[in-house]
């Protein structure tokens, strides 16, 4: 069973409005069965917006501009990535890796 959830921004249908969370058993079809496969889908929803921490995280996830951003801790580790060496490179060095696994 997977636990780590997806973050959606562009599921618009999954969602209520303000809803932060759904999880969804995903069930296989097959030709003659329907089996219960054991995995869970969470979902957050990344449109979500309130003014408390997981609003202002989800926020946060989607703003490129630190000085606009409402979690304290958040807003300081992406001022040190943008606006020093050390943090471009890494960042660089992490988009690098990403796309190396991406595409082989």
């Amino acid at each position: 069973m997977t636990k780590d959830p997806f973050i959606l921004k562009g599921a618009a249908g999954l969602f209520r409005k303000g809803q932060l969370f759904q999880a969804f058993h995903l069930i296989l079809h097959g030709t003659m069965t329907v089996t219960d496969s054991g995995i869970l889908l969470r979902l957050i929803n990344g449109r979500f917006r309130s003014s408390d921490l997981p609003g202002t995280v989800l926020h946060d996830f989607w703003c490129d501009d630190p000085g606009k951003m409402k979690h304290p801790l958040i807003r300081r580790m992406v001022e040190d990535l943008k606006n020093s060496e050390g943090g471009w490179r890494s960042m660089c060095k992490i988009a690098d890796e990403y796309g190396k696994k991406l595409h082989g």
